[in-house]
Parts: structure tokens; C-alpha cells; sequence
């Protein structure tokens, strides 16, 4: 099975049977490409596959030839990284010279740095976690130049029996064109969701506002998908559904983004003259903190049985623990961000700052609701995902609208996103488009 239809149709399955259980009040996006990376490095390692073997997947731009799991075209301009920590204490079921440290990852703009891959950890000594997860969210903050951070939440760390563990990370940056209309940035809109008790919340969002021919298809029962085009040959689609009163905000069905799918990969896309009013901040943090962070129980046996069946080494007396973190962070902007450096993000905040060890406990960054908290008891005035917002907006800040196109704007259909909605990313590669991100926006308000 070549990479398109691996990824667009067995991850993109397996992200649905997620998205059947995650909570609908939360923030939810996938990169089934990153996923799926992180998935064949824990196979090789499984079967026992050699220092060289796994080193050329983590450092290799490969062709689908090479590595049927991976393409280096598809995620070439996305900050990722895949990193693979073993217990330095427990005698790990697989060669043991791919303990051995390696210099070399591609960083955002597919350059080598200096950075191990593979590197050694004390599961064994350390019984809450803590330090483990310090050291972790550190190292993947930086290899993804600061976008994605805070990986391993406290409340699941690594205890103190793990053997390896992997991380995969990525910051999808998608970078909207709107070329075919004038954009406009609206401050103070209402971006409403149902909580689980029926009662609809308010919270204010900034959005943009653009009109032009955009792709447009109403699918029936409400729902209305709009795609927007993006650099390096991506696309974005937005899925939004309306009740049987044409009101905004029914509730979003895993049968819905099925419908998404089938619609981007397999249908021919029309054009129409449109206004469409979207959060300038679409999911830049996924705010639940706690999902898509392990691989399943049945993985679990899985990866035991293809090491089982490795006949060069044989049968262990142990049981090989191991522990997947997966994190895909989406953001909608204007046009890509200088790099960053770690004095543009939250570390600023002292009590968190990677200069400053901790003693006994690694102050809680994330209080209730997942607001960041500087002491471990008091929130912080402002959530880390609005601490990116102000970012982003500082950023992107769009020029005032051409008042010459006011009337083409009052004339045309208008569709707001002004409720949780579902998006799937696409890349074209080799004439094929491939699923890069998919998830759902549901609130800018943190929720557990």
C-alpha cells in the first residue's frame, strides 16, 4: 500500500475512532503523517532493527520507494520531530548500540542540527515522572522551534517501569493566500459553543474576514465545507453545520468529518463568489491536555509480538514497556512567522523558565481549566493559547479593507464560522493530495 492511501485512508480511520471519543468541548487535531512516522520507528525498534536502520528513518528525506512511511516533501516546511528515549537501566529488547547518541535531525528549514534523536533516559530513578517530562517537553520545544510545547502533561508521565518512549511533534503552520479578495481583521466576535449541560457559552475571538471565489459545496443536512489555499501547494477545508433552522452550531458528528474526507480526497471542487468570517486563531494549541497521548493496548501487543518474533536475538525475560506521546499543533496565518527564539514564549514566566531548575516538584504549569499557572496554585491572567494569539495577531496583522469592494462584500453569500467547526489540511504531493492535519476548533477556552 504506497503513502497516500497508508496515510489518507488508515490513519485518517484511526484518527475517526479518536474523534468518536474525545470531548466535544475541546480542541482536537491529528497529523496522521507525524503519527504514523512515530508508529514505524516503534516497529523497527520492536524487530530489532539496527543504530543504522532507525538513524537514516529520523534523519532521511525519503522517496515513497525508500520509506513507504514517510515523505519528505509532505512535512518539509512543518517544524517536527520525532525523538526515542530509552531507559539507560533496563536491558531494552532491541541492539544495544542504538543507545548510542546521535547528532543529527532536521530542523524547520530541513537543515542538520545538532540535536540527539536517540537519547538515554532514568525511568528507573524517577518515580513521579517529573524530570522526565522537564527534560522531554525542553528537548521537543526546541527542535520544533518553540511552537509546540508541554507535550507529556503532568497528570501522564512516564512512571518509573518505562522503557522507552516516543515522542512525535509537529507545528502545522498553514499559510492562507487570500488573493482572491481583500482580508480584513475583526476584533470582539462572539465564537459560540454548547456545553455538556446544553448551555451555550460566548467567548470573543478575533477573526478574519475576506471575500472571493472561494471553494464552496453544500453537502445537504446543513452542512457547508469552504476551502482555502494555502503556500507550498496546501489547502485548507472547513466543515460547518447548520441546524434544521438554518442556525448555527448542531452538533458536530464523527460521520461529519468522514463526509470532510470523502469530499477533499475524492470529489471535484467547485468555485463561488463568497464572504467567509473565520477565528484568526484556529487551533494554534489544542487545549484538551490529556488526549492522543499513548498508543492503545492492542499497539501494545503488537509491538511485543513482532519482537517475539525476531529470531536473531530471542526471547527476552521481560516485558518491553512502551509509551507513544503524539502532539500535531494547527495555526492559521497571514504569512509565516520569523523563527523563534525561546525569549517569544511562555518561559519568559521565571517559575518555568528551562535556566531555572527545580528542586522537589516541577511547578504545575496548567492549573484547572488549563490555564498556565506561575506558582502551581494562582492562574496566570491569560491562557497560553491567548498568550499566541496576541502573538499571532502582532504578527499577522491584516491591512484595513479596500473600501472599493464593499459592495461586491454586501452582495455575495456570507458564511461564518462562528461556532465548532472541523478542518482537514491537505498537501498536494505528486499529484496526490495528502491529509496533513485534520481536527476540530471548538473553543479558545481551555477545558480538562
Amino acid at each position: 500500500m504506497g503513502l497516500k492511501d497508508t496515510v489518507n485512508n488508515d490513519l485518517v480511520r484511526y484518527a475517526l475512532a479518536v474523534f468518536e471519543k474525545h470531548d466535544k468541548h475541546c480542541n482536537f487535531c491529528i497529523s496522521p503523517l507525524q503519527a504514523l512516522r512515530a508508529w514505524a520507528l516503534l516497529q523497527d525498534v520492536a524487530m530489532l532493527r539496527t543504530k543504522d536502520v532507525i538513524t537514516n528513518f529520523l534523519i532521511k528525506c525519503g522517496s515513497e520507494a525508500d520509506l513507504d512511511h514517510y515523505d519528505g516533501d509532505a512535512m518539509a516546511p512543518v517544524p517536527r520531530a520525532v525523538r526515542l528515549y530509552c531507559d539507560e537501566a533496563t536491558t531494552v529488547a532491541f541492539n544495544s548500540n542504538v543507545e548510542v547518541d546521535t547528532q543529527l535531525q532536521l530542523n524547520a528549514n530541513s537543515k542538520m542540527v545538532a540535536s540527539n534523536s536517540i537519547k538515554l533516559m532514568s525511568f528507573g530513578s524517577d518515580h513521579d515522572g517529573l524530570a522526565a517530562i522537564h527534560h522531554i517537553n525542553e528537548d521537543i520545544s526546541k527542535s520544533t522551534d518553540h511552537f509546540v510545547q508541554y507535550v507529556v502533561p503532568e497528570e501522564t508521565a512516564p512512571n518509573c517501569r518505562a522503557q522507552l518512549l516516543l515522542v512525535s511533534a509537529c507545528a502545522l503552520l498553514f499559510v492562507w493566500k487570500p488573493d482572491c479578495g481583500d482580508l480584513t481583521v475583526l476584533d470582539n466576535v462572539t465564537f459560540n459553543m454548547t456545553a455538556s449541560n446544553g448551555e451555550v457559552k460566548g467567548n470573543t475571538l478575533r477573526f478574519y474576514k475576506s471575500s472571493g471565489s472561494y471553494e464552496y459545496e453544500e453537502l445537504g443536512n446543513g452542512l457547508t465545507i469552504v476551502g482555502l489555499q494555502g503556500e507550498d501547494d496546501a489547502q485548507l477545508y472547513l466543515m460547518k453545520q447548520d441546524d434544521d433552522k438554518g442556525e448555527t452550531g448542531a452538533p458536530i458528528k464523527a460521520s461529519h468529518i468522514n463526509a470532510l474526507l470523502n469530499y477533499v480526497l475524492n470529489s471535484d471542487h467547485q468555485t463561488k463568489d463568497i464572504t467567509i468570517q473565520i477565528p484568526a486563531f484556529a487551533v494554534a494549541y489544542p487545549l484538551c491536555l490529556s488526549k492522543m497521548k499513548r498508543i492503545f493496548d492492542r499497539e501494545k501487543s503488537e509491538l511485543y509480538g513482532l519482537s517475539r518474533d525476531c529470531k536473531e536475538v530471542g526471547l527476552r525475560n521481560h516485558v518491553t514497556l512502551w509509551d507513544h506521546y503524539h502532539k500535531a499543533l494547527f495555526t492559521l496565518l497571514t504569512k509565516r512567522p520569523e523563527k523563534r527564539s525561546i525569549n517569544d514564549s511562555v518561559y519568559q514566566n521565571k517559575t518555568i523558565s528551562p535556566d531555572n531548575a527545580f528542586t522537589t516538584r516541577l511547578p504545575k504549569i496548567f492549573g484547572k481549566k488549563g490555564r498556565l499557572s506561575g506558582n502551581g496554585s494562582e492562574p496566570a491572567a491569560t491562557s497560553y493559547g491567548r498568550y499566541v494569539e496576541q502573538w499571532i495577531y502582532t504578527e499577522t496583522a491584516a491591512k484595513p479593507e479596500n473600501e472599493n469592494r464593499h459592495a461586491s462584500q454586501a452582495t455575495s453569500k456570507s458564511i461564518e464560522f462562528t461556532s465548532p467547526f472541523l478542518f482537514v489540511m491537505t498537501r498536494t504531493v505528486n499529484k496526490e493530495r495528502l491529509v496533513i492535519a485534520m481536527g476540530r476548533f471548538s473553543s479558545m477556552e481551555p477545558y480538562d
